[in-house]
């Protein structure tokens, strides 16, 4: 493996601590959402901007120990022209400890109607 000719390099060597790699343990979840908009002309925008905003969150939290919030979904799908979210899934936190990972298998975002 790459990393132990990096830690076997003359140059580098760890004096006093053994490295342990470990894979993370992956927590699968998916997000269901139905979005109700504000009365207007243009719901597509309104859309696209909310399923923007969720990716970018799920993105960001794709790493060891990031808990994936409900309230957090709320925020990222409440772009301007929303009025409320109704969240079907997950239906609690996925809290994780420093070794799980949260890995989003599905997201779907509906649109409402006017809310």
């Amino acid at each position: 493996m790459w990393w132990r000719k990096a830690l076997n390099s003359e140059n580098v060597r760890p004096v006093a601590d053994r490295l342990t790699v470990r894979s993370a343990e992956i927590i699968p979840y998916r997000v269901e959402a139905t979005i109700f908009l504000y009365p207007g002309p243009e719901a597509e925008p309104v859309m696209a901007a909310a399923k923007a905003s969720l990716q970018r969150y799920i993105a960001s939290q794709t790493r060891l120990g990031r808990d994936i919030r409900r309230s957090a979904i709320f925020a990222a799908l409440h772009v301007e022209g929303v009025q409320r979210v109704e969240l079907a899934s997950p239906q609690a936190d996925v809290v994780l400890n420093k070794t799980q990972a949260a890995s989003c298998t599905q997201w779907s975002v509906t649109n409402g109607g006017n809310g």
